[in-house]
């Protein structure tokens, strides 16, 4: 579907229009619908061999394609399709199209026209815009819409007359004719957007980044837009964006972040430089984040929330245009909304996006293969028309490959089995899953699989699809973890088979399987360009060279615009702690030496300490011996999976509480927590966060052998383990007159090779060789503050 707003024209196929809604769908075509699309096709080619004697006298005509212009009030609508059969007789013509239906037939026509609208909806379409055509002016003209069993293949023939056809089509085009001008009136009032700056008075380094922008857009459909945390990229991104949805040059903004925390800025900076529905935005949360538990809806997380819910949306009067009339709707407004109609508010929130022109969602909405079609299958969504803006993008390449990974084991496969023998699933379909489980049940663990074990698996979960998207399964018979683990070997397959992407496939216990991609960069890559225009932010985009890899992108494509802080220099003040080695064979010894130094520093700071650590299990074991030291120091680790809510709430009250504050490095809280600057100013890293040694890492390193090791070395382990330090560390200071002081604890952070891959504001701070040194240092940089 593509529409001209400003020439009053859309292109859109004949399916499209009719099965166009302003609202949620039943399921049809999703997991548990894949049966009837599978079998579709094999009636399909069933009805063409079977026509020639079901059509005596007729010259029948296979996939025609079909192009026509239809005009409605001012509107002009350029439809296409391909027609199943086109029967030719002597005096007359008819168009078929074969459907097959779930129900015993034959049954009352009555009932089929009522239950399948939108089949006949699209014969009509052509059955309208055939006699418009020149080969056929003058010609009668008819329809046949066959439904087919798709158990015993038994066909009922509904005909459909010329004049039935065009009222059909009528209908339909006035109810996306309305639609349509919901997007001209919405196109009138951008532009006629009025926003605030960003900033009232540019901070220094931004004086002239919006002109630089829009220079740079002119000649590059791809930006890097490189700046340090606390330049401001979330306003200045967004003054850039907004004045190109004013000027027309993009009809939507997709605004993505690598976490949720950072989604958080982004709304409160737009809502900061909007007032009054001028812009219309919505937050994508995830399907978890929108589910409830009330009288007349409970979320299921197999899919259950789309019974029946075309009549609830009739029903509930919900007109998702006018939920966006303020600007935009909360997440708690959704849910009210779905406990008071009975419409799951994931499916309220999926059909207020085609009204609003601002996106903010995660990276998975469009780099990951299983969540994608939520906004491609939006109304009037074009990328080609779209301006994308992906944050924190370090974090994507990264994402991106564990969206192309999988896992299974023989545990969930086996619970499988027992469901689908409860649930009276087709035999084909039985045997085979157990086929599959008996396979995994002798995996062996292994660093890497071999091409024996690979193509063996791609055979039987081959054989498990076929059968799967055959078989008439139902989500309410089978629980949620079942329903997925059923469905994980689609996804499992179309990894197996996907030669764009580097995967390793191994076991790291016997029983258990993983489909890691090591590189999604071609798939990245291939996103990207599917976008009319594509800013790509993070204050750590360097080594620029690498980034461009990772994300499968040419080593000239896109133009990198730098921006500048000059207020942050001088304004951290560095440390380096060589007593300790936080290497994972020699942690444990300095435990006791890393707890004293942290002591030490709550002892003479006034606020409280963040300590960011590689990972929890280290965190926990230096608390311990934090505890056991001294019981009057108050630490407050950070909370596994906490929501998007908790963990603001849970920095807040812990800078009331707590003497130190231990984070991971990596997480929400140490890349997209932003209200530590300028009340966290003494801050400790304990050693670099390398990424944990495994077979997937290994081959990594295997993948890069044409290199010298110590390069490859710094491409896997180093530059994602400093990036997350240089995260951590920028959102200590975020505005002018702030300042930190920063403790990297650990004798790697004085090795040249780790000194490179820090920001320069955090290179070359004072060596620190033991205690008396430490003492001085934290007493000197707590008075400088003072």
């Amino acid at each position: 579907m593509n529409i001209d707003i400003e020439n009053r024209r859309a292109t859109l196929n004949a399916r499209e229009l009719a099965e166009f809604r302003l609202g949620p769908q039943e399921s049809g075509a999703g997991a548990g619908g894949l049966w009837r699309a599978q079998l579709g096709q094999v009636w399909h080619k069933e009805m063409e061999t079977r026509a020639p004697v079901d059509l005596p006298g007729a010259k029948v005509l296979i996939e025609v394609a079909l192009k026509g212009i239809w005009l409605h009030e001012d509107w002009t609508l350029v439809l296409q399709g391909r027609m199943d059969q086109v029967a030719v007789f002597p005096n007359r013509t008819v168009v078929r199209e074969v459907k097959t239906i779930r129900r015993a037939l034959p049954c009352d026509p009555e009932d089929l026209r009522t239950d399948y609208p939108e089949y006949f909806a699209q014969l009509a379409v052509y059955v309208a815009l055939l006699p418009l055509q020149q080969d056929w002016l003058g010609q009668s003209i008819s329809g046949e819409l066959v439904f087919v069993d798709h158990e015993e293949g038994l066909a009922q023939v509904v005909p459909l007359s010329r004049s039935e056809a065009e009222g059909i089509v009528r209908k339909r085009v006035a109810e996306f004719g309305r639609f349509l001008e919901s997007r001209a009136q919405a196109r009138k009032r951008l532009r006629a957007l009025e926003f605030r700056p960003a900033f009232t008075s540019p901070r220094p380094g931004q004086e002239t980044i919006l002109e630089e922008l829009d220079a740079t857009a002119l000649r590059n459909k791809l930006i890097f837009f490189e700046a340090p945390t606390g330049y401001g990229k979330t306003g200045i991104a967004l003054e850039f964006a907004l004045s190109r949805l004013r000027e027309g040059r993009c009809d939507r903004i997709l605004y993505l972040t690598g976490k949720s925390t950072g989604q958080v800025g982004v709304v409160k900076q737009l809502d900061a430089m909007t007032t009054g529905g001028a812009v219309h935005y919505y937050q994508m949360r995830s399907k978890a984040d929108h589910a409830i538990n009330s009288a007349r809806h409970s979320c299921d997380a197999v899919g259950g929330c789309r019974e029946e819910i075309e009549a609830l949306w009739m029903r509930s009067g919900i007109n998702p245009d006018s939920l966006l009339a303020s600007g935009t709707i909360d997440l708690d407004s959704i849910r009210a909304l779905g406990a008071q109609t009975g419409v799951c508010p994931y499916e309220i929130a999926r059909a207020v996006l085609p009204f609003a022109e601002v996106w903010i969602a995660d990276y998975n909405y469009l780099f990951s293969p299983r969540h994608r079609m939520t906004f491609a299958g939006v109304p009037g969504f074009a990328p080609e028309h779209t301006l994308l803006i992906v944050d924190e993008a370090h974090n994507l390449p990264s994402r991106a490959a564990d969206a192309f990974s999988c896992e299974v084991d023989a545990m969930g496969a086996l619970r499988v089995a027992h469901e689908l023998e409860l649930a009276g699933a087709p035999a084909l379909l039985r045997s085979a899953w157990e086929q599959y489980l008996h396979w995994l049940q002798g995996v062996v663990a292994s660093e890497q699989h071999g091409l024996d074990v690979e193509y063996a698996l791609r055979d039987l979960v081959s054989v498990v699809c076929e059968a799967l998207v055959r078989a008439p399964l139902e989500p309410d018979d089978f629980t949620p973890d079942a329903w997925n683990t059923l469905w994980s070997a689609l996804h499992l397959k179309s990894l197996l088979l996907n030669e764009g992407v580097e995967k390793l496939l191994w076991s790291p216990a016997h029983a258990t399987l993983k489909c890691t991609c090591l590189s999604a960069a071609p798939e990245i890559a291939s996103v990207l360009h599917e976008y009319g225009q594509a800013l790509i932010m993070s204050a750590t985009l360097a080594p620029l060279d690498n980034f461009r890899a990772a994300c499968g992108l040419h080593a000239t494509e896109g133009q990198h615009l730098p921006g500048t802080a000059i207020w942050r220099d001088g304004a951290y003040h560095m440390g380096v702690d060589i007593r300790v080695d936080t290497r994972m064979k020699s942690r444990a010894r300095f435990y006791a030496a890393t707890a004293e130094t942290i002591i030490s520093a709550t002892l003479h700071s006034r606020e409280p300490i963040a300590v960011f650590f590689p990972s929890y299990r280290y965190a926990d074991e230096v608390r311990a011996r934090v505890e056991a030291l001294d019981s009057f120091v108050r630490i407050v680790t950070q909370p596994r999976g906490a929501p998007l809510e908790e963990q603001t709430t849970f920095i807040d009250e812990a800078l009331l509480s707590a003497h130190a504050l231990f984070l991971v490095l990596g997480t929400g809280f140490g890349e997209g927590i932003d209200v530590l600057g300028g009340k966290v100013r003494l801050a400790i890293v304990v050693g670099p966060a390398l990424p944990e040694v495994n077979a997937a890492q290994n081959a990594r390193m295997e993948n890069r052998n044409h290199l010298p090791r110590a390069t490859a070395f710094r491409e896997v382990y180093l530059i994602p383990a400093m990036t997350k330090i240089n995260q951590a560390l920028g959102r200590l200071v975020r505005a002018p007159g702030q300042s930190a002081a920063i403790l990297l604890h650990c004798q790697r952070f004085a090795a040249a090779d780790y000194q490179a891959l820090l920001a320069p504001e955090y290179r070359d701070g004072t060596v620190i060789k033991d205690m008396n040194g430490l003492d001085s240092w934290v007493i000197e940089n707590t008075r400088r503050r003072e």
